[in-house]
C-alpha cells in the first residue's frame, strides 16, 4: 500500500495504483503487474494485459506497468546507518548478486526511504530498479524479514556487518541507569 501512497506523492518508486478505477495514472504499458498488498517473495503476482486487468478484481492488490529493468540494487542498512550495497548481476537472477557502489545520488535516495520508513532501530533492505532509460525506482521497502546476501559480500563487510549488528543488539539490551 506505501508504494500507491508514495508514488501519488511524488517519490521515486515504481508507479503504483490501488485500484482499477485509477489506471489511466499509470503510464501506458503493454503488461501489468497485479501485486498483492502483503504479498511477498512474487507469490500471488501476475502479468496482465489492460484489457485482462480489466476484468479483474483488484481490491488487496496494488497495480504497475511492467517495466524493463536493467539492475536491481540493494541497500542494506542497520539502525539507519548505511552498510552495503548488492546488485543483480544478471537482471534474470534476482539473487546472484555482486557489491555494487551507488552514486551519491542514489545514496541519498535510498537514505530519504529510510527516514520516510522511520523504523527507530533494526535492519533495513531497501531494493531499487534501475530501468532501461536510467530511471532510479524504490521496488520495497524490506524491514520485517529482509534476506541480507551475507555471502555475497566480502568477508571484510560481512564482519563489519556483524560488528554493527552487535552494537545495535546491545544498545536494545543494555539496561537504563536507574533513577535512584
Amino acid at each position: 500500500a506505501y508504494l500507491a501512497e508514495l508514488w501519488a506523492k511524488g517519490f521515486p518508486v515504481i508507479p503504483s495504483i490501488r485500484g482499477i478505477e485509477k489506471i489511466e495514472r499509470l503510464p501506458a504499458a503493454v503488461k501489468y503487474l497485479v501485486k498483492p498488498l502483503y504479498g511477498g517473495d512474487a507469490i500471488g503476482i501476475e502479468r496482465l494485459n489492460k484489457p485482462e486487468l480489466l476484468t479483474r478484481k483488484t481490491d488487496g492488490y496494488i497495480i504497475q506497468p511492467c517495466l524493463t529493468l536493467r539492475q536491481e540494487i540493494s541497500f542494506y542498512f542497520i539502525d539507519g546507518e548505511l552498510q552495503y550495497v548488492l546488485a543483480t548481476r544478471d537482471i534474470r537472477h534476482r539473487w546472484e548478486l555482486e557489491p555494487f557502489t551507488p552514486t551519491k545520488e542514489q545514496t541519498q535516495i535510498a537514505q530519504q526511504f529510510v527516514a520516510w520508513n522511520t523504523l527507530p532501530y533494526g535492519i533495513e533492505r531497501i531494493d531499487f530498479a534501475l530501468t532501461e532509460d536510467g530511471q532510479f525506482l524504490l521496488i520495497e521497502i524490506e524491514d520485517w524479514c529482509p534476506y541480507l546476501s551475507l555471502l555475497d559480500i566480502p568477508q571484510n563487510l560481512r564482519e563489519k556487518f556483524l560488528r554493527s549488528l552487535l552494537h545495535a543488539l546491545r544498545k536494545l539490551t543494555t539496561p537504563l541507569p536507574s533513577r535512584a
